[in-house]
């Protein structure tokens, strides 16, 4: 045996081994990323929901009643906690007071729908009161005709301070629009 035959050897041996590992080595890694090839319909239905949040914005709102805190800025904070739950769903945002109008239509950015939260205040809207009738028509266009489920969260302090108006009620419940919040004085959900 020469010298030479035994490091030509020994170095065919070292980069067939190099080989072997490397190859090894990228096999384990598309075993562990189990890869799927080619194509298969699934039948599957996605349920989705749009959520229309009524928030209400009279002067009402700037009263501090937990740990010296306005309820508008509680209302926010919850707001926002709500939000990071969503997963899929469309949500838009109505202001109201004595009128109402859309602060933000149904989207599912949610990360716009915080921010168009933060810059919500009472200076919103000029004209004060609480008008629910209004902003729950209000809301109502801002549906799509889209079949899903459709909702309305009403967040406010106080009692109507216009006249009711049972048009509206009766829009919401022959579109089975669910609604969620104060009405007539009492916690309501429902269709």
């Amino acid at each position: 045996f020469s010298r030479k035959g035994l490091v030509q050897g020994s170095l065919i041996w070292s980069i067939t081994k190099f080989f072997l590992i490397r190859s090894a080595f990228v096999f384990l890694i598309l075993t562990l990323a189990q890869p799927i090839y080619g194509r298969k319909k699934v039948k599957g239905t996605m349920k989705s929901m749009e959520l229309v949040v009524c928030l209400d914005v009279s002067n009402s709102m700037n009263t501090c009643d937990i740990e010296s805190t306005p309820r508008l800025e509680v209302a926010k904070r919850s707001l926002n906690a709500m939000i990071n739950n969503l997963a899929g769903e469309k949500i838009g945002i109505c202001l109201f007071a004595g009128s109402s109008y859309v602060q933000l239509p149904l989207t599912t950015d949610y990360n716009a729908a915080k921010l168009f939260i933060e810059d919500v205040s009472t200076y919103s809207i000029s004209r004060q009161g609480t008008n629910i009738p209004d902003a729950l028509s209000t809301a109502m266009t801002m549906f799509t005709k889209e079949k899903m489920t459709k909702a309305i969260l009403i967040v406010t302090d106080g009692e109507n301070h216009e006249q009711e108006s049972k048009e509206v009620y009766e829009q919401i419940i022959e579109n089975e629009i669910q609604v969620c919040g104060r009405l007539d004085q009492n916690l309501y959900c429902g269709i």
